[in-house]
């Protein structure tokens, strides 16, 4: 995924490879761009792949694509890491 200077990100990476590489999961499903939405000025996250079946089967109230909150996502992952 392209990365600009200046741009806030959250990466989900893989684990460390057998050379100590890693790279983003799923290329740009791991990538998510934080931005302010213009609207609210909430901050939002949105990956490669337009967070498309993003929380497929989990019993959560998100969008099945499309942006969405960061401080929502930001639970999410901690949940599921059960922190």
């Amino acid at each position: 995924p392209l990365l600009r200077v200046g741009g806030d990100y959250l990466l989900m990476v893989a684990p460390e490879g057998p050379i100590g590489l890693t790279s983003t999961m799923g290329l740009g499903q791991g990538t998510f761009t934080v931005f302010a939405d213009p609207g609210t000025r909430e901050m939002m996250a949105l990956n490669g792949a337009n967070n498309a079946s993003l929380f497929k089967g989990m019993d959560i109230d998100m969008p099945d694509s499309g942006p969405v909150a960061y401080d929502s996502l930001a639970a999410q992952i901690r949940d599921s890491l059960g922190n």
